[in-house]
């Protein structure tokens, strides 16, 4: 009867040692979906129009590469593994124009980390007048301005903590701040309970 005892509390002993492990090694949950943009052209919305063509300014498509969409523009690939797919985006002059939306339900009084990747998607700067630039904001609070770099391809990446407060849902939005047209990416847009 002992012998049995001690086996049950051995075994006990080790599902407790597994599930502290695994909490401790745990990858947080993102909360937005899509926001890597795999699954295509869903579970977002945007003031902007979809077009595969990016034929006229305020519009968008999802692609491997902008050079997939257009010849002129510089082939680079996605920040998650260089062959994913990510958000390309033709912008208007009109500045604070919401590029990306999704609200997702988050827990009141926790802290979240905002992530994501930005990238200019035309040939090289040669003024800095000319540099993309898109706000992040949460709940219409800007979290985050981002402009693009001078070089094509070459992904920006911000990070911002955020705490929800009182609040069980998250409305996170990207806008445009520029106020001429360009070409830019976007990807892996992110929302996960930060690790204290």
């Amino acid at each position: 009867m002992k012998l049995i005892n001690l086996r049950q509390i051995i075994l006990f002993a080790g599902v407790i040692f597994l599930l502290i492990t695994l909490k401790i090694t745990a990858t947080p949950t993102n909360l937005v979906v899509n926001g890597d943009f795999e699954a295509g052209n869903q579970d977002f919305i945007s003031g902007y129009t979809h077009d595969p063509s990016l034929g006229a300014n305020k519009t968008y498509a999802i692609a491997n590469s902008p050079n997939a969409l257009n010849q002129e523009l510089p082939s680079f690939g996605d920040y998650t593994s260089g062959t994913g797919k990510m958000m390309i985006v033709r912008s208007s002059r009109a500045a604070n124009e919401t590029i990306w939306e999704q609200t997702v339900s988050v827990e009141p009084e926790t802290d979240y980390q905002l992530s994501g990747a930005f990238a200019r998607a035309v040939p090289r700067a040669t003024d800095n007048e000319r540099l993309a630039k898109v706000g992040f904001y949460i709940n219409d609070g800007l979290k985050e301005n981002v402009e693009a770099g001078e070089d094509p391809g070459v992904w920006q990446e911000f990070v911002e903590t955020w705490n929800s407060d009182k609040k069980t849902s998250a409305t996170i939005k990207i806008r445009n701040s520029s106020s001429f047209d360009t070409y830019f990416a976007i990807d892996d847009i992110s929302l996960e309970v930060k690790n204290p």
